[in-house]
């Protein structure tokens, strides 16, 4: 579900004539991964600081492959 995210919103960026630069940045933001403060704001409120830590080395590590093929389908 993650990866579709991004996809969803390349193509949606695709409809607006806008910079190729600005474009590109927008879809890397999106494909950043979860902030590692989501860590400290979870075990701040009680909440399972443990699943919050797995969520940002989940989404940094899956970032390495989700990155190049989001910029490989933008470029077709």
């Amino acid at each position: 579900m993650r990866g579709s995210i991004p996809l969803f919103y390349m193509f949606s960026l695709s409809l607006f004539h806008m910079d190729p630069l600005i474009e590109n940045t927008l879809i890397l933001i999106m494909c950043m991964p979860v902030a590692s403060n989501s860590s400290v704001y979870a075990f701040m409120y009680g909440e399972d600081a443990t699943l919050a830590s797995k969520a940002i080395f989940l989404t940094s590590v899956s970032c390495v492959v989700t990155i190049p093929i989001v910029f490989i389908l933008h470029s077709l």
